[in-house]
């Protein structure tokens, strides 16, 4: 089905592996298929904030389980599960193997299909910048086929193809494509020649381009009436200063200029975006003293994130305050504020890379063995384990986790004979420490089970020593930071 859909395609099946897409940019068409177990509300407002940016969105599969949570953003809502349906397509009627919803539209949205029934099967709507297509029957696991279902789909991938927006963002990849037509009566030798300006840089090109510098070319051999299209992925700079990319069109054996033209996208940098947001909280109607403080915190610490480098902070900070700003009344200013934050977003996550240099907002949490009491030298009765989850709620695994004590005075002995043990996290994001003894001092003392890199929010055990019933030891976890 994908094939019918003339570009790059890359599938996922994880919530860490569709952020980590997400956030990188690359893709302006965002698809969401299934149940979707691992849809956390963080990851949710990530999509909030790229369809509102500009992407365009696919929904479909099961409209009834996490995908109902984002129903605002396809502006239609599932009311009626049907075993058996049928598409209606022209005059005819395409079954369905699997159970489909029924969907009832807003008034925004308009309906693209409807079932043999009568009922809506999709809807298409927009969301601030971006376009958005809902589909209340599995689309990728049913068997559909035909020349009515293919050019039904292929007219909604053309009416999905996201828009130019302006201003674009800093970083992000853009797409161009050019189409030479040659409307002479005889054959012609042509070369097209793209330069680069100002930081732009080529991620790839179709066909390969023959690159100097800044300048591409691509020599072109075109029969009378034939065409030939370029299609180019490009980056846009890190900053905001004056961009453009300037083409020419040569006959190849003398070089004279046939024809030449130029594009100068607009496009800003995070100090734009944050400087628009903070700008447009006063002019937002009814905002209250508190919560206008509680936006400006968040885009303070939004910012010292940023500069700090603990960029997954940052996102964090920046999707709260979009929540905030999305359950705010429409209009009345909101928007204004609302869409520089979605962009805000966007441009820290295209600086942002999973490769443990910034600060992961990763949760560590005490699973059991909290609040223990034990004899000096025997163990206590429960081990000691923590759960290791990502910003989105899923479980880390194969992180390195070690718990420490001191290795003197008042500590504990982990069943290696040692004041230090060095565990990785399951496929459930579990860590354990087992049969850890007191040993024989009473003074209060701290032990810590510590991430590679730091979490967000570290856990603390409260565990003690007694030589009867009298605590003395407190045994304490946390995230290293």
């Amino acid at each position: 089905m994908l094939a019918t859909y003339d570009d790059e395609a890359e599938i996922v099946e994880t919530a860490a592996a569709f952020q980590k897409a997400l956030r990188a940019g690359d893709f302006s068409l965002l698809w969401l298929s299934g149940s979707l177990s691992d849809l956390s509300a963080h990851l949710q407002e990530e999509v909030r904030a790229a369809v509102l940016r500009g992407a365009s969105l696919v929904v479909d599969g099961a409209a009834d389980t996490h995908l109902r949570a984002i129903a605002e953003i396809w502006a239609a809502m599932p009311i009626s599960r049907c075993l058996t349906l049928a598409l209606q397509l022209g005059t005819n009627a395409l079954p369905l193997t699997n159970p489909s919803w029924a969907l009832v539209a807003d008034a925004p949205a308009t309906t693209e299909l409807r079932y043999a029934s009568g009922e809506t099967a999709a809807v298409r709507s927009s969301y601030g910048k971006g376009q958005v297509l809902a589909m209340g029957f599995d689309s990728l696991g049913e068997p559909l086929s035909g020349t009515e279902w293919t050019a039904w789909l292929q007219a909604q991938m053309v009416l999905s193809t996201p828009k130019l927006v302006d201003p674009m963002l800093a970083q992000s990849s853009v797409y161009l494509k050019t189409v030479i037509h040659n409307g002479d009566d005889k054959a012609r030798q042509l070369t097209l020649s793209t330069a680069l300006g100002n930081g732009a840089q080529l991620l790839s090109s179709k066909p390969a381009a023959a690159q100097s510098g800044d300048q591409l070319s691509w020599p072109m051999d075109l029969a009378a009436g034939a065409e030939q299209g370029v299609e180019l992925w490009l980056q846009l700079p890190a900053d905001a200063k004056a961009f453009s990319l300037e083409s020419q069109l040569r006959n190849t054996a003398d070089a004279v200029v046939v024809d030449s033209w130029s594009h100068n996208p607009a496009h800003h940098a995070q100090q734009q975006a944050e400087a628009n947001a903070r700008t447009a909280l006063p002019a937002i109607a009814g905002l209250a003293d508190a919560e206008k403080a509680q936006l400006v915190a968040l885009f303070d610490q939004a910012a010292d994130a940023v500069q700090q480098q603990k960029l997954g902070d940052a996102i964090a900070a920046l999707l709260q305050a979009q929540e905030k700003l999305r359950a705010l009344p429409q209009g009345g200013g909101r928007d204004a504020a609302w869409q520089p934050v979605a962009q805000w977003i966007g441009l820290v996550s295209a600086a942002w890379k999973d490769d443990g240099s910034a600060t992961k907002s990763w949760t560590l949490a005490i699973s059991s063995g909290n609040q223990q009491v034990a004899q000096i030298g025997t163990a206590f009765a429960t081990p000691l384990q923590v759960r290791l989850a990502d910003e989105n709620g899923a479980p880390v695994a194969g992180q390195t986790l070690r718990f420490t004590a001191p290795a003197s005075g008042a500590s504990a002995l982990f069943s290696n004979g040692t004041a230090a043990l060095q565990v990785s996290t399951d496929a459930q994001g579990l860590a354990s420490a087992d049969a850890i003894t007191a040993n024989a001092s009473w003074v209060p003392t701290k032990c810590l089970p510590v991430v590679d890199g730091g979490v967000n929010t570290p856990a603390s055990f409260d565990l003690r020593n007694s030589d009867a019933a009298t605590p003395h030891l407190d045994l304490a976890a946390g995230g290293g930071r």
